[in-house]
């Protein structure tokens, strides 16, 4: 039997504005309410996380002498009174309900468990949102700093756009599963492993990671675009309220397209993904020992890579090229290690392809071939980690002919003349690099 409470407040009582209704309830109560479906889990709360250990020390906590911390928040949308969300709490009121369910699993029999829940109160707050999408931003602010990871946090933009359940929840199911069955010939077993059976921080920066790679395609890379935010450890306001997080970009470009087009899109993208798969794992095995994969991280970045160089008319035997360089430096990861200096690396950034002009410049490859108009006929600045270093001492030849390669080969060099023969790398003209960051 369902327990009322004095919610919902009509609208002419509660304005979110104004006031927000407070009540102190038995757990029970709320409780009760949620398994009748009373109170309704909105789309934008993110899916249950907490560890057996978290749920056993939950419920240790409502048997010990302590009350509940924290609130539960409840809201309704403007227009609709009889249906109730929850904001806030899911994860005790989620625990709590399956503890009420069964909890011989506690040692508790069902009476000894609805005494217990009748005697622990927690505050409720009510609010009432005009619309979904306020009560989004309200439950991001709720969790700022909380433990929810970004792909949870900024989710709802996603999920509460037009005609998401009948048109878009399957695309972005199919968006989330494409990428390892595709991969996973190339891929290292632990990066599989932390795929499949990883906490859902991992699982998560590769979903957003998808909205990337896929609007990097529909795109056609207008613009140059980097997504090197995707795999960001906490969410950011400012990003949040200029709309700029990768949901907000994705969200805003398929409004323009409809559902069957992102569907053709989609699966052009998968199509491109198995070509460009089975030409990796073609070249692997050339610089890699044999049956060597690569990290999950690394196949990433260079599927993003693949669409951009797709769209900058790169040809094969280029990017053939490239790819054997940055196997080599790497491993088959994302940390690349120049053979003349090993204390001198770099790291891939996921989802930024700009990093191009810096890669191509450390392992030699020719295939960034953007340019850079000059004026005055200056010289343009290398960027971080790359030094013009002259072929003559400088001290005895002032400012004469240089050439670009990695710091840590100019510093190690020290005063040491280079000759053209001595230069063992196809070093990038400096005519031809796009040294914008």
């Amino acid at each position: 039997m369902t327990i009322q409470m004095n919610l919902p407040m009509s609208e002419e009582q509660l304005l979110p504005s104004e006031s927000q209704n407070v009540e102190v309830v038995p757990l029970l109560y709320i409780v009760s309410e949620y398994n009748d479906g009373s109170i309704e889990k909105p789309e934008h709360q993110r899916e249950i996380v907490w560890s057996e250990l978290q749920k056993e020390q939950w419920i240790k906590r409502l048997k010990s002498d302590i009350q509940p911390v924290g609130v539960i928040v409840t809201y309704q949308i403007k227009g609709s009174p009889k249906r109730i969300f929850l904001n806030d709490g899911w994860q005790r009121l989620s625990t709590t309900a399956a503890y009420l369910s069964n909890p011989e699993r506690f040692g508790d029999s069902l009476s000894d468990a609805r005494i217990l829940l009748k005697s622990r109160k927690i505050p409720v707050q009510h609010r009432v949102y005009s619309s979904q999408d306020e009560a989004l931003q309200d439950f991001q602010y709720l969790n700022m700093g909380t433990s929810l990871t970004c792909y949870e946090f900024y989710r709802g933009i996603l999920t509460y756009m037009p005609g998401y359940k009948i048109h878009w929840e399957n695309f972005f199911k199919e968006l989330h599963e494409f990428i390892l069955p595709i991969g996973r010939s190339i891929l290292a077993s632990k990066s599989i492993n932390l795929l499949e059976n990883a906490d859902r921080k991992i699982r998560h920066k590769g979903y957003r990671d998808d909205y990337a790679l896929f609007l990097r395609f529909m795109s056609k890379e207008n613009g140059n675009l980097d997504y090197e935010r995707v795999g960001q450890a906490t969410p950011s306001l400012k990003e949040m309220q200029d709309q700029t997080v990768i949901e907000w970009q994705l969200r805003n470009a398929l409004q323009d397209i409809s559902p069957t087009e992102a569907l053709d899109l989609l699966r052009a993208l998968k199509k491109k993904t198995a070509h460009e798969t089975k030409h990796i794992g073609n070249v692997v095995p050339e610089i890699l020992e044999k049956n060597a994969t690569i990290t999950i991280t690394l196949y990433r970045w260079l599927l993003h890579v693949s669409i951009w160089k797709t769209f900058h008319n790169i040809q094969t035997p280029e990017w053939d090229k490239f790819l054997r360089k940055i196997l080599y430096y790497s491993g088959g990861g994302t940390t690349l290690v120049h053979p003349d200096d090993p204390r001198q690396k770099t790291v891939i950034a996921s989802g930024k392809v700009s990093d191009l002009t810096r890669i191509c410049l450390y392992i030699g490859s020719q295939m960034y071939t953007g340019k850079k108009i000059r004026k005055n006929g200056s010289k343009p600045y290398p960027g971080e980690g790359i030094d013009r270093s002259h072929k003559v001492p400088f001290s005895s030849h002032g400012d004469g002919e240089t050439f670009l390669e990695p710091s840590g080969l100019n510093r190690s060099r020290g005063a040491k003349p280079v000759e053209d023969d001595d230069l063992e790398y196809d070093y990038i003209d400096q005519e031809e690099v796009n040294f914008d960051d």
